[in-house]
């Protein structure tokens, strides 16, 4: 009895079917040398199964990145460039790059010339979040034509793409979300039902997105199966502690099931990108020449054939391989072979979710003029919202402090006058603080004494807490308003917050709690402050803002190298300050010192910076800084 092998649709298994009389006339000879050729100086060999016509459906990942540095709301980038990677194999089917610049065309503008002839390096003009949609429509067309059978492609929830390559290309291609980019909306879906259910903590969102990741991996291709699942999950978790359906019915609306039963993933195409920037760096700007192009596309290579292109590189030049680089390739694919056979085991898992709850559990410490601080509550007021939370410090509250505030620490829980009051982790309280200031735009906070004080322990907090750069997209700059009212109000004996809110409006309030404190100032500016001139003139802009907790970390970081000045009076501690903030330490005083004596010293403390000096221009000052590093 003959065998029968069941048919497969894989159309790389078959048997390879080949035109031995074609190949016995086109491969008699080489045209150029005249030797016989033979089979074995084929190129490439494609497998068809014998009932295959090799035009299999494709889907492939797409996914575009930008040469400029941004936090994903920067759309004006002069260049960008998008990769196309199949689904199953891994490998960069397709690219493309745009820029809208061309260094030959600027620089016959700027000189009023026409430009000489050259294959410009322009060849796009629209906006660039536009390029994304542009490139992907072209590079789906362009395979196409080469045989490439794409109907479906997988990318973020960014909706003009596949409405432009249904409306340019096909209507029936299919688009498929990536797992990472639906995740993410779903975690901070359910952030936002924290406010409507406190019960929703981070460790309850934690577990619940593992759950989640569970029946999607579970019911992978079955819509059915994850709309029963997540109705499961929207009570499984929550019926023990919170006897409100409602909760249940808000996380069964996150999404529809079957977007979630068909998820794709990007994550190769991140990976390219990645490598991208490696090759061309976003400090720097290859896009006016194809300096760009040949970045990219020796990225390409690198994906798909590994580090050994630098060597098929050499060959195809006519160049020698080199025995070097041959090695320095070999040893680099294998490396990353390793690395990524590492990064898939379990053990490796488990070390990075470890890893990263440990950062999420960092108690940060709050440094303030030498002094080592600690936020304990945060609040804000906007119109009639209000945002207020206890944090708690990262270690015991000074006898001193308790008796100031109310406020005190013991055994994990924080205290207001004896009563425990909910209290959250540093981290919780800011991202809960970022999060009200989203609600709004173009934001200025107001705050006492807030530049002295209230910035540096904020941004350090924030510095800490890997918060700060997303604090800084929300706001647009702070008013002091001690500096307001005195501005506003001159010849007042006292300008304290309580002193003010009893002159001016006859108001007597609580002056250490955050939220009165918040409140009394929300009234005392909304009452007294009618002349937005005065407010433009206190005004200080976040850069600038954030330049001065700079210039203080400085300080705090060169202040104690020089002690020893300090205590044989050299200098007072306002100079060792400037000194310090300008970010010269005892090292580097000797340094200038041993190259160019007194001159050097003097021309590191007068260097101009802006319209003053870097340090001083005092001779007296340079003379005893120059004595005491001759008597060292």
């Amino acid at each position: 009895m003959t065998e029968i092998t069941a048919p497969t649709d894989d159309w790389r298994v078959g048997r390879r079917v080949v035109e031995l009389g074609v190949i016995a006339d086109h491969l008699q000879q080489c045209k150029h040398c005249g030797l016989p050729l033979s089979l074995h100086n084929t190129i490439n060999i494609k497998t068809y199964g014998l009932g295959s016509d090799g035009n299999d459906n494709v889907t492939v990942s797409v996914d575009a990145a930008w040469q400029r540095r941004g936090n994903g709301r920067s759309y004006d980038s002069l260049t960008g460039h998008c990769s196309m990677i199949g689904s199953k194999t891994g490998k960069v089917i397709n690219y493309k790059w745009r820029s809208k610049a061309c260094r030959i065309c600027q620089r016959a503008e700027i000189s009023g010339n026409i430009p000489r002839v050259h294959k410009c390096n322009k060849n796009f003009t629209g906006s660039a979040k536009a390029m994304e949609p542009d490139m992907v429509v072209d590079m789906v067309k362009e395979s196409r034509s080469k045989g490439a059978n794409i109907t479906a492609i997988i990318g973020d929830e960014d909706t003009t793409t596949i409405a432009r390559l249904r409306a340019k290309v096909d209507p029936t291609i299919v688009k498929l979300s990536d797992s990472n980019h639906m995740k993410k909306p779903i975690r901070n879906r359910l952030y936002e039902l924290k406010n409507k259910h406190s019960t929703l903590s981070p460790k309850v969102i934690s577990y619940i997105m593992k759950c989640f990741n569970y029946l999607i991996a579970q019911g992978k291709g079955q819509p059915k199966k994850i709309e029963e699942n997540l109705n499961a999950l929207s009570k499984h978790p929550l019926e023990i502690t919170v006897p409100v359906p409602q909760i249940g019915v808000d996380l069964l609306q996150i999404q529809a099931s079957k977007k979630l039963a068909n998820l794709g993933s990007t994550q190769s195409n991140e990976s390219f990108n990645k490598s991208v920037a490696a090759k061309a760096p976003k400090n720097r700007f290859y896009g006016g020449s194809r300096s760009l192009a040949y970045r990219v596309a020796a990225a390409v290579a690198q994906k798909n054939t590994g580090h050994k292109y630098t060597v098929d590189v050499n060959v195809s030049s006519g160049l020698s391989p080199g025995l070097y680089t041959r090695k320095l390739a070999t040893l680099r694919d294998i490396q990353a072979r390793k690395r990524k056979a590492v990064a898939i085991t379990t053990e490796a898992k488990l070390r990075r979710i470890a890893l990263k709850a440990s950062r999420k559990n960092t108690p940060p410490l709050v440094v303030q003029h030498g002094r080592t601080s600690h936020i304990t509550q945060i609040s804000a007021r906007r119109g009639l919202e209000t945002f207020s939370k206890y944090i708690l410090p990262a270690r015991e509250i000074t006898p001193k402090a308790a008796e100031v505030t109310g406020l005190t620490f013991q055994n994990g829980s924080l205290y207001l006058l004896d009563k425990i009051v909910p209290a959250v982790g540093v981290k919780e309280g800011l991202t809960g603080f970022i999060s009200f200031l989203e609600k709004s735009t173009n934001n200025v906070i107001f705050g006492h004494n807030i530049y002295n004080y209230d910035c540096p322990v904020l941004y350090n907090a924030l510095d800490n807490c890997s918060l700060l750069d997303d604090f800084q997209s929300k706001i647009v700059g702070f008013v002091d308003t001690l500096k307001l009212f005195k501005l506003s109000f001159p010849n007042l004996g006292s300008y304290s917050q309580c002193k003010l809110c009893d002159t001016l409006i006859n108001l007597s309030y609580d002056a250490h709690n955050a939220e009165d404190d918040v409140n009394a100032l929300f009234r005392l500016v909304n009452e007294k402050i009618d002349n937005f001139t005065d407010v433009q003139k206190v005004f200080q802009s976040e850069l600038s803002v954030f330049y001065n907790y700079v210039s203080l970390k400085q300080m705090n970081k060169n202040v104690p190298s020089l002690k020893q000045m300090l205590d044989d009076k050299v200098v007072t501690k306002r100079t060792a300050n400037c000194i310090a903030r300008s970010g010269l330490n005892l090292s580097h005083l000797r340094l200038a010192y041993s190259r160019n004596g007194r001159t050097g010293i003097k021309d590191i403390f007068s260097e101009p910076c802006g319209s003053k000096a870097r340090v001083t221009k005092s001779a007296k000052i340079i003379d005893s800084v120059s004595d005491f590093l001759k008597e060292l």
